[in-house]
């Protein structure tokens, strides 16, 4: 229906045509009423007659009306005379930001500045439940005096029978007109999966390229051309952008263009945060210059300190490279200036020989440390060298010829050149030491690194060589604290995983820590450790409460503090509090399986299926070989009801952890409610075989009887899983209440024993 001047529709007098296109006409209008200049979009006549696409016109209407924003367009009214709907807004003046690029690209500075608004735009959306899907420079809006709008939020639904062939979805490209081009998709939402709000971030970050270069991310001549870009291709850094660009700047760009969600910002309140920081910086920091080639960070400077090679001639002597790697991280990790890349994101990129513009995109950092160790007799030679990740060059290198005693003297001679070199201000005094001597027996100190680099391997084997390695320190220096929070984090580690009694575990576990805590209360990873014994053995929720705090205060950046806190989270069902606990361990440490892992047994166990399936997923792409995120992600295809794909994953489990009895125990329950309980049955005889020869958790012979109605029998395990502190028994409200379609019966017995032991 097309309006001409003069006429009018409701109170509202048509002055004239503004624009239109697929989506609707819309018209310059006056309100009678109120006397205000207003802009009025009709909707097209090919939906006006569909029940569907007029309720949500009107249902969008009333919830993007709910938002009051300044950088989002305003909504007065929704209304239909006749056959005819409207909705009636401000009215703008000045031009879209597609037509302010169709000059030039935008400055990096106008363009952050820009971003911040949008992004700010954006998050006061999001906070209300609703997706733009539809963010591009059509629908951005720069006005006269200098405010960003966002366009048609929620709106653009309805793609017209009448689109042309190619890949733009609208024939017109002015003001007020919802485009719906195919080039600042996402590729989940060109998959035609669920989106969400990480959709609108990478559709944030095309607009943000495309501000600074002039050029759209993704290119092609049609639709399918554009879409393949979209879902495999990863647009060149704006780092090169001719006239320079901050590299704090390019990094957030690449961050909000990951094909992951997972990898993307998680929020558009973090990311105007980092825009922010851009626009702080911007006036003290120097510009990549694509002339010159010069280079230096914008914003908070980031390090990945990457693991030193081993030069030695025994290649056992791997575990002390390691070592010196790992110290520099402990140290830059203390300064609160400097983002520092955690060790197990850092070293999984050990022997791939990575680029450094790589490990920078990936770990979302702006420098990198490699270097070399060469360990001969009493004698070490240590070379390190510091690469700008924008430019590929060296910043700095050196290299050390030193004695063996003199490590921790180089050591933080190196992280004090890459504070000077990254211009961070030091918290302590320019004397005091960023990397202390923690003992004076260096036989000491390498069994300690000997026992790290076993612990790392995170495998049944690995930990107790690491016991061995700890008790060997210990007895050649009893006041080393390290060594203890050590061995107190082996025991209970293999107390939680099954590998051990508690019984017989975590009171190891538990001297081991309080001893480290005496020797070192600053010992973050004893206070860790304590907090998880009050958890998984005392049942002390507020002495746990209180431990990890404590330990957080000390190490925020601590990802394996921050993930522990997060299962304690989610044993005491906070659930919103669990899964930002691991959202912030995960950010710490992206690369690390047991993190991710965790962060999406907690989704799983919260109930976002969808969410916890794509971190998963991605985890497991990332490194196939660990059984536990596929143990995980069965448990969270069951719930969505896709068996097969569960039935899978946990067959993949089982075989990847050699039949670990918590793995087959959750197959078999799936498989009794799903499938053939032959074979629920036959798992279930594996599982009790298994505890004739090794631990087995009583609390999976409470599953165990559960799911066959056995309720005397599941009693009569849970009495024993409570007497002998099963490090599962804290769990088993969580899984009763979260893992709904294995349906386990209630009894007013066992709710009596867990209600009693203070189980939430």
């Amino acid at each position: 229906m097309h309006l001409t001047p003069g006429t009018s529709i409701g109170p509202y007098q048509i002055v004239a045509a503004i624009g239109a296109g697929g989506m609707g006409e819309v018209y310059h209008a006056k309100d009678a009423r109120l006397h205000r200049e207003v802009a009025i979009k009709v909707l097209p006549e090919a939906t006006a007659g569909i029940t569907e696409a007029l309720a949500r016109f009107q249902r969008e209407a009333e919830a993007v009306a709910a938002i009051s924003h300044p950088n989002i367009l305003s909504i007065f009214d929704v209304g239909r005379e006749g056959s005819v709907s409207y909705l009636v807004t401000e009215l703008l003046e000045g031009e879209s930001l597609h037509t302010r690029l169709e000059r030039s690209a935008v400055s990096w500075q106008q363009a952050a500045d820009l971003g911040v608004n949008i992004a700010s735009g954006l998050a006061a959306a999001h906070a209300k439940g609703i997706v733009h899907r539809d963010l591009k420079p059509g629908n951005i809006y720069l006005t006269n005096d200098g405010v960003v709008k966002i366009l048609d939020f929620g709106l653009a639904r309805v793609t017209p029978s009448a689109a042309p062939a190619d890949h733009t979805l609208t024939l017109d490209t002015r003001p007020g007109m919802v485009l719906g081009t195919v080039s600042y998709m996402s590729p989940e939402q060109v998959r035609g999966q669920h989106v969400d709000a990480r959709s609108d971030i990478f559709s944030f970050g095309c607009v943000l390229f495309e501000m600074v270069t002039g050029e759209r991310a993704f290119r092609g001549a049609t639709s399918a051309d554009v879409t393949a870009a979209i879902l495999t291709h990863e647009p060149p850094s704006i780092v090169h952008t001719k006239g320079g660009v901050a590299p704090e700047l390019a990094r957030i760009v690449a961050r909000c263009l990951e094909k992951k969600p997972r990898r993307r910002f998680q929020s558009c309140d973090d990311l105007a945060f980092s825009l922010r920081s851009v626009q702080e910086s911007s006036t003290h920091s120097r510009l990549i210059e694509s002339t010159s080639g010069s280079s230096t960070s914008a914003g908070r400077p980031s390090i990945a300190v990457l693991p030193f090679a081993n030069m030695s001639s025994d290649p056992e002597n791997e575990y002390f490279s390691d070592g010196v790697a790992e110290e520099i991280i402990n140290a830059l990790g203390k300064l609160d200036d400097l983002r520092v890349a955690a060790r197990s994101s850092a070293f999984s990129f050990k022997g791939k020989n990575a680029e450094a513009t790589d490990v920078g995109r990936k770990l979302n950092v702006s420098t990198v440390l490699e270097g070399s160790v060469r360990k001969s007799g009493d004698r070490v030679r240590i070379m390190a060298q510091l690469i700008d990740v924008a430019e590929g060059y060296t910043l700095w290198s050196e290299r050390y010829d030193r004695k063996m005693e003199d490590v921790f003297a180089v050591q933080d001679e190196i992280a004090r050149a890459i504070v000077d070199q990254l211009k961070v201000k030091l918290i302590s005094t320019a004397d005091a030491a960023l990397v202390e001597r923690p003992t004076d027996n260096l036989e000491a100190y390498n069994l300690y690194l000997k026992g790290r680099f076993e612990w790392s391997k995170r495998t049944p084997a690995g930990f107790r060589a690491a016991l061995k390695c700890y008790q060997r320190a210990i007895e050649l220096d009893p006041n080393y604290a390290a060594p203890h929070t050590g061995i107190a984090e082996s025991y209970g580690l293999a107390a939680y995983w099954g590998n051990m009694a508690p019984d017989e575990a975590f009171p190891k576990a538990r001297q081991a820590a309080e001893t480290a805590l005496a020797i070192d209360e600053s010992e973050a990873e004893a206070l860790s450790s304590l907090a998880k014994i009050h958890t998984l053995y005392d049942l002390d929720w507020a002495a746990a409460e209180a431990r990890f705090k404590k330990a957080i205060e000390i190490e925020p950046k601590n990802p394996h503090v921050q993930s522990s806190y997060g299962i304690y989270l989610t044993i005491t069902h906070r659930d919103a509090e669990s899964i930002e606990a691991h959202r912030r361990a995960y950010e710490l440490d992206p690369l690390a399986s047991y993190v991710s892992a965790h962060y999406g047994q907690a989704l799983l166990l919260a109930r976002h299926l969808d969410e916890a399936e794509e971190i998963l997923r991605e985890t497991i792409e990332r490194d196939p070989s660990d059984y536990y995120p596929h143990n995980v992600l069965g448990g969270t295809y069951r719930e969505k009801l896709t068996v097969t794909e569960s039935l899978e994953s946990y067959r993949t489990a089982v075989k990847l952890s050699d039949g670990d009895p918590a793995v087959m125990t959750f197959m078999g329950l799936t498989v009794y409610r799903f499938g053939d309980r032959d074979e629920a049955f036959r798992l279930f005889d594996r599982v009790r075989e298994a505890a004739k020869h090794r631990h087995v958790w009583p609390s999976c012979f409470v599953l165990i009887h559960l799911i066959q109605n056995e309720l005397d029998d599941a009693v009569r395990w849970l009495e024993v899983a409570r007497d002998k502190h099963c490090a599962a028994f804290p769990w088993l409200n969580a899984v009763r209440r979260s893992c709904r379609t294995l349906n386990f019966p209630s009894d007013p017995r066992i709710d009596a024993i867990l209600a009693n032991a203070g189980i939430p």
